[in-house]
Formats: C-alpha cells, structure tokens, sequence
C-alpha cells in the first residue's frame, strides 16, 4: 500500500506512520545471528540523530513485538546494510 500525500495537519502522524513501518521491516532494523543490523541509512544519518544512543532510542520508540523486546535488552554492536539493487538501473 502506498502511503497518503504528505498534508502539513497531518504530518507528524504521516511520519510516525512510515517511520514505524520502516523499522519493523528487515531492511529497517533485524537481528541477524544476534547481532542488530541496520539500514545504511541510520549510519550515514547518524548526525540527524545527534548519536548513536538516540538512534537507539527512535528504535525502541517505533519498533513493535519481537524486535522492540530484542531491543530493549541489546547491548551489542550494530551492523550497517544496504541494498543497492533499489538504485539499480535496468532498462
């Protein structure tokens, strides 16, 4: 499903709402073998966040079920991905 055109009353829901959807997906946020990797995207935005801690918290604060409770007591390293094939020409 397609989101909504973003409308200025409405944009701070609009954008939770899409932040939510990203990070519970695998390419926003997952567990591979223990370790949290992360899009890419959160590493080289890392700066928007302030810090790394405060990615950590718009995880949590986003996150649902399973990955919210993997977060809550994760003390580890994070791994960054990305898949590029999304910017991939084909003709």
């Amino acid at each position: 499903m397609l989101p909504d055109v973003y409308q200025g009353e409405d944009i701070d829901e609009q954008l939770d709402v899409a932040a939510r959807r990203f990070i519970n997906q695998r390419k926003g946020a997952s567990f591979v073998s223990g370790r949290l990797v992360l899009s890419s995207i959160f590493d080289w935005y890392e700066d928007d966040f302030v810090d790394e801690d405060n990615v950590m918290k718009e995880l949590k604060a986003f996150a649902s079920g399973d990955l919210n409770k993997k977060l809550e007591d994760y003390r580890g390293r994070t791994s960054y991905r990305y898949n590029w094939k999304l910017n991939e020409y084909k003709p």
